[in-house]
């Protein structure tokens, strides 16, 4: 069996592993963009999309207000490390140290 095999063979399994789980008036199968090759099974973790803008306002800055927006957006910055630190450190205890590497990247873009 070669490769390209295996892998329409396991979505026809997963595609009989859906079909037979909506059946279930307990489970609700999900339809997206795959952002990764394969297949994943466990929890889903859905987010409504109602609570998210979907425009992010623009607007002018005065130059007499410019140091002091500059000084929120440095602070507004600070407080987002902080919070992805305690995050990152949190996850290493609960979950592990691989996991936690997931985020870390993030710290370091709210550093740039």
């Amino acid at each position: 069996m070669e490769k390209g095999d295996r892998l329409q063979f396991s979505e026809s399994l997963f595609r009989k592993g859906c079909d037979s789980m909506a059946k279930d008036k307990k489970t609700a199968v999900y339809k997206g963009i795959s952002v990764a090759r394969g297949i994943a099974t466990g929890p889903a973790h859905v987010i409504d999309t109602a609570h998210f803008p979907t425009m992010v306002p623009r607007y002018s800055v005065p130059g007499k207000d410019l140091n002091r927006e500059i000084k929120r957006f440095r602070s507004a910055c600070k407080q987002s490390r902080k919070e992805l630190e305690d995050l990152v450190q949190r996850l290493e205890r609960e979950v592990g140290r691989h996991e936690a590497d997931i985020l870390r990247p993030q710290v370091m873009m709210v550093e740039d």
